[in-house]
């Protein structure tokens, strides 16, 4: 996991020299790069995922106090969802 000051600036520079290469913006398949959107197993803050060609997952998350909270899971079911995220996640899955 990587920590910057703003994932949304991050964001815009890989994606523009992804066009740059490969004329598009690549959202599936290796290399390719998730588009920015809040993750419940990362306290809401906005992020996104970068697949190098050599199939490594490198997260971008915002530092640690620049926004984004949410209420820990209570009960069993709320921590099942939770993990569900995590592994969806993990997965490169969109649901």
């Amino acid at each position: 996991m990587v920590l910057v000051p703003d994932t949304q600036q991050l964001f815009e520079a890989f994606a523009a020299c992804m066009r740059a290469v490969h004329g598009k913006l690549l959202v599936s398949g290796i290399p390719r790069i998730t588009r920015p959107r809040k993750r419940k197993n990362a306290d809401n803050h906005s992020g996104f995922t970068v697949i190098d060609p050599g199939g490594n997952w490198i997260r971008i998350f915002p530092l640690p106090g620049t926004g984004g909270t949410s209420a820990p899971a209570v009960g069993m079911l709320s921590r099942a969802l939770e993990n569900a995220v995590v592994l969806g996640d993990s997965k490169g899955d969109k649901k």
